[in-house]
């Protein structure tokens, strides 16, 4: 299975090193590596995840909305927070996901941090941010964002 990180700046990422650790453990036979790709050429993905036989490639910003348009189907959450961090590719198929909120919840969790009927304060409102907060909606009193970006 080849999988990637695609994204501008992603040349420091421990992905590589993390997802072969995984794989070791677990006797799966995969390669991941990373795909450096700027804004401007993102349209030519589909190519590119072609060429290097992709098989699925997680996003990271600033491409986690921009991805949106190359995806043929997006699971519920991916929609309703508008980003995607993960593409699955099969037979020729793009699917889109938005896993950064359900991996939030599951560290809470895993925190025993109880967050059901709370008022809750998100700093910052970068590529994660819309994903937790479709997240938390559900099972929170009220949602407060602080952000630089007014927007």
């Amino acid at each position: 299975m080849n999988i990637a990180l695609i994204g501008s700046n992603i040349k420091d990422s421990l992905s590589p090193t993390l997802y072969a650790e995984l794989f070791s453990r677990h006797g799966f036979d995969g390669d991941f590596s990373l795909i450096t790709i700027q804004a401007e050429d993102l349209g030519q993905i589909r190519a590119i995840a072609s060429q290097e036989r992709l098989d699925a490639f997680a996003v990271t910003m600033p491409h986690k909305q921009t991805i949106i348009k190359y995806i043929d189907f997006l699971q519920a959450s991916a929609k309703v927070a508008g980003s995607v961090n993960l593409v699955t590719i099969k037979d020729g198929v793009w699917w889109g996901y938005s896993t950064d909120g359900l991996g939030f919840l599951l560290g809470l969790d895993a925190d025993d941090i109880d967050i059901f009927g709370k008022d809750i304060l998100i700093y910052g409102s970068g590529g994660a941010a819309n994903s937790i907060l479709a997240a938390l909606a559900e099972n929170t009193k009220k949602i407060s964002i602080a952000s630089r970006n007014t927007e």
